[in-house]
């Protein structure tokens, strides 16, 4: 998920120390700093949507665990309604 996360945010023209600010019942600044994409992270990440989505968890479950008391702990089974 931190490859799919670097290349998405390259991807989107982001540079390192891009600032993500959370706005809600919790308020917090996070820098994004991740490892340098190479050709061969590029191939293995080919598909947008699935690098997009996989990118989106990973800055998911770190914020989580930054701000709140919990931790994703299982990928759920497709057809459970949910995803971890």
């Amino acid at each position: 998920m931190a490859e799919a996360c670097a290349v998405s945010l390259e991807d989107q023209n982001h540079s390192q120390g891009a600032e993500l600010t959370i706005n809600g019942d919790i308020r917090a600044k996070f820098k994004l700093y991740w490892q340098p994409v190479t050709e061969q992270i590029l191939r293995c990440w080919n598909d947008e949507e699935f690098t997009t989505e996989q990118a989106a968890y990973g800055i998911a479950f770190l914020i989580i665990r930054q701000l709140t008391d919990l931790t994703v702990i299982k990928r759920s089974r497709k057809g459970t309604g949910f995803d971890y």
